[in-house]
């Protein structure tokens, strides 16, 4: 009853996958490939970017204590082996400190580590729900030997994975937000509501559903990509209109999300008429014209985009992209710069 008599004005929230990122460890020059499948006993995770492995170094002050070193902490760095002063060690990583044995090291030295590891690759749980979430330093292996990569990982961060939405909560916040008799306080009817009385406006974001941290909290932008203060004002005023009478005004956050320029560049296009490449970018703007709030472009949706134009008999036949995708970003959206041929 619930479900069916409530979920088309308020949906119930279902369950989230957790993103984040790992850095992975081995031989110089190896490379994780994309699509790399990595797990531990409750979860697994799939890696959305290549990471190649490459020698990274940083350098601290050691502070020694009972024959231990502790540097610095370095939250890109997870537990691993490394070489500290031209000596192997294994060291622990944590939010207090990068530390290890301290062999011939005295207090108060100069220590260089290096390290042969991927930068963060980016990766997501293979299933929704918050045992998927991990924390800085936590292990996880790769379900297939990699030549020249370690089979352990280490996690950077892995966040926001949720579960479905318990009955009882689902019936709790209904309850809630069905208390305003002026008109249902949902995602859908705050949209429509800012998109039908302010015409300036581009998008119109509700973030995380209704409330998030106790906040409902709005993001909009206008077809400048930008947002005025009387536009703030009046979505406001708008939002407040349709207000259980429970919340209070503060409760109310509306912002312009952070908005990213994002050029695209083409190498060796062919045909490589003025024609054809107008012809390119026009389709390269098409793409980027959806709604890339918090969304991701890959590689393979641009070069699939530039394969498909043709002029006339023409079609394009080769080319290379050389930048224009990129990952997901909270509160983050993206528009198109430059469209670069080279």
């Amino acid at each position: 009853y619930l479900y069916l008599h409530a979920g088309y004005l308020l949906p119930p929230k279902g369950a989230e996958v957790a993103v984040g990122s790992v850095v992975f460890f081995g031989t110089i020059g190896a490379t994780v490939p994309i699509g790399t499948e990595i797990k531990d006993d409750k979860s697994s995770y799939i890696t959305r970017v290549e990471g190649v492995v490459q020698r990274v170094q940083f350098t601290g002050v050691a502070s020694v204590v009972d024959g231990t070193v502790t540097l610095p902490p370095n939250l890109e760095i997870p537990s691993c082996n490394c070489v500290a002063n031209g000596v192997s060690v294994s060291a622990t990583s944590t939010s207090l400190g990068f530390s290890f044995p301290a062999g011939n090291i005295i207090h108060g030295d100069t220590v260089i580590v290096q390290v042969d590891k991927t930068d963060a690759v980016s990766v997501f749980s293979s299933e929704s729900g918050e045992q998927a979430n991990r924390s800085f330093g936590d292990k996880l292996k790769t379900k297939v030997t990699i030549a020249g990569i370690n089979k352990e990982a280490g996690v950077l961060v892995l966040s926001g994975g949720k579960d479905a939405e318990k009955v009882e909560d689902y019936r709790k916040r209904v309850k809630f937000f069905m208390a305003n008799p002026q008109a249902p306080f949902s995602v859908n009817n705050i949209k429509m509501l800012l998109l039908e009385n302010m015409p300036t406006l581009k998008h119109v974001w509700v973030k995380g559903g209704e409330v998030e941290d106790g906040k409902v909290k709005v993001y909009i932008v206008n077809g400048e990509y930008s947002i005025t203060q009387d536009e703030i004002s009046l979505a406001k005023k708008l939002i407040e209109s349709i207000r259980p009478a429970q919340m209070k005004p503060d409760f109310i956050e509306v912002n312009l999300p952070i908005v990213k320029t994002q050029d695209v560049v083409i190498e060796n296009l062919l045909p490589a008429s003025e024609e054809m490449k107008e012809e390119v970018r026009k389709n390269i703007e098409y793409l980027f014209s959806v709604d890339l709030f918090e969304k991701e472009i890959k590689q393979a949706d641009i070069e699939s985009t530039i394969y498909r134009t043709e002029r006339g008999l023409e079609r394009v036949s080769s080319f290379s992209v050389l930048a224009g995708s990129f990952l997901s970003e909270s509160i983050t959206l993206r528009k198109l710069g430059n469209v670069i041929f080279q």
